[in-house]
């Protein structure tokens, strides 16, 4: 990147933090100031603020890698591992059901994050979202299905903190019809949005699983209202990305000890 673009805060911090990567194991003060030639004041300033937002640790002997470095890096490697595996059989469902196929996760604040994308190659697809963008969680399909498997303590909680704006008439409004949406996903296994978003746009949604089984991303196929199933419920085009899900679940390790069963319907993996 050109250098017109350099922050000199930045670029110290970040050179602080590569320092005690490549040291792999923790510095003092001086030390970092050898490694990095900045002075003790800049280099205190600096350390400081990594240690007050996490990135940096005090140790007995000096300064570590915060628990926040962990994090970020757990995420990394989730999100990375879900889309590499995933992207063949998203690239397949797309050109099964010939409409739009995402892969998405949820934030720390509970948005929706778009992992990856194969667009519809129809004339008229759906082109709301792009791999990268977050949006509100309770009026989506992806949303509504990750979240229907979280702690239900933590739902609850979220709930008493955040309102459910009206988007259209087919919005779910109150905590009560949510919370009750939320089951029925876990029953049928599936979710979706039936214009509460954006009238025009309907959606599938599917959560996926990591080896330890825990709803880690879901699957959503997406399209015109007016070109998707009617009703979405029981659809071939749910069974599909039912399947889809279940592949990709299977190949991130996850497994069940008489096969892949889900709602109404027995999918062979």
């Amino acid at each position: 990147m050109d250098d017109k673009y350099s922050i000199q805060v930045l670029e110290r911090a970040f050179s602080i933090l590569d320092a005690l990567l490549q040291a792999n194991e923790s510095l003092n003060l001086e030390m970092i100031m050898n490694r990095t030639g900045m002075a003790k004041s800049t280099a205190f300033r600096i350390v400081s603020n990594l240690v007050r937002h996490g990135y940096i640790t005090e140790t007995e002997n000096g300064y570590w890698l915060g628990l926040k470095m962990i994090s970020f890096g757990q995420a990394v490697e989730r999100n990375l591992d879900v889309r590499a595996t995933a992207a063949p059989y998203l690239k397949s469902l797309r050109d099964k059901t010939n409409e739009t196929v995402y892969l998405a996760t949820l934030t720390n604040d509970w948005s929706v994050l778009y992992l990856d994308k194969c667009a519809s190659q129809q004339p008229v697809g759906v082109v709301l979202h792009s791999v990268g963008m977050t949006i509100e969680m309770y009026c989506t399909g992806l949303g509504k299905t990750l979240v229907a498997h979280q702690p239900e303590a933590e739902v609850r909680l979220w709930l008493q903190t955040h309102e459910l704006p009206y988007r259209t008439p087919h919005t779910i409004t109150t905590p009560a019809a949510f919370l009750a949406e939320l089951e029925a996903i876990r029953q049928r296994g599936y979710g979706i949005d039936n214009g509460e978003r954006s009238l025009t746009i309907s959606c599938i949604a599917v959560p996926i699983r990591n080896a330890q089984g825990k709803v880690t991303a879901a699957l959503s196929v997406a399209g015109p209202t007016d070109r998707m199933p009617n009703p979405l419920i029981g659809s071939e085009m749910a069974y599909l990305a039912l399947d889809t899900a279940e592949h990709i679940s299977a190949a991130m390790g996850f497994s069940k000890v008489n096969g892949f069963h889900t709602v109404g319907k027995e999918v062979n993996a």
